[in-house]
């Protein structure tokens, strides 16, 4: 995703409380609404319980992508997602 609807999220949350959930959905659906066809993302290879609710949603891994700021040298701790959205808005700009 270029830089037009978000520079860097982060969910953090303390459980199960579907507040990470929640907001995942509402970005991807705003996303979709501002004419986004595909999100992609970056995570410590850690986040095992973050990496499950990606897949849940639709995410994929991928390699690491040209517009990430994880430098080279890191990406082996790292991993990439991808999500796409689709044609996002019917007639609008479609935005990577």
């Amino acid at each position: 995703m270029s830089r037009g609807l978000a520079d860097r999220v982060a969910l953090v949350t303390g459980g199960s409380s579907g507040i990470g959930h929640a907001l995942l959905d509402a970005l991807m659906a705003e996303a979709g609404e501002m004419g986004y066809w595909v999100i992609r993302l970056d995570s410590p290879r850690f986040m095992d319980a973050a990496h499950a609710r990606y897949r849940s949603a639709g995410f994929h891994p991928i390699e690491p992508y040209a517009e990430t700021e994880i430098p080279p040298e890191a990406w082996q701790h790292w991993v990439f997602m991808e999500k796409e959205l689709g044609q996002g808005v019917a007639g609008g700009a479609r935005h990577t």
